[in-house]
């Protein structure tokens, strides 16, 4: 094979079976992803409540053993936050876009 600056080289390639027989089993388990739904969610005991450490007694913070959760790249004043809600994101969403349910009240 040559090859040139100017021209861009082809190459033809055949294959052959080399016989034998061979078999190829492709099997699957059910997705490990939820695809019909973008909703995260978790669900904690009263247990876990009481068991886990929790500085300041801050609920939201338990929202980060949530996967896909983390807390927010920017910080919320204090004077806008007197009650020390963490700033989360979730799945790359807004702060501002998130919700939650504490005793069946939505926090919006």
């Amino acid at each position: 094979m040559t090859s040139s600056p100017t021209t861009a080289p082809q190459v033809n390639l055949v294959f052959q079976a080399a016989g034998g027989d061979t078999s190829i089993t492709v099997t699957s388990a059910p997705p490990a992803l939820q695809t019909d739904s973008a909703a995260v969610s978790t669900t904690l005991s009263q247990r876990q409540f009481q068991d886990l450490p929790n500085q300041n007694r801050n609920f939201s913070t338990f929202a980060l053993l949530t996967p896909g959760v983390q807390r927010a790249s920017f910080n919320i004043q204090a004077t806008e936050n007197p009650q020390g809600t963490k700033a989360l994101e979730v799945n790359g969403t807004n702060y501002g876009s998130l919700g939650y349910l504490l005793d069946g009240t939505d926090n919006r």
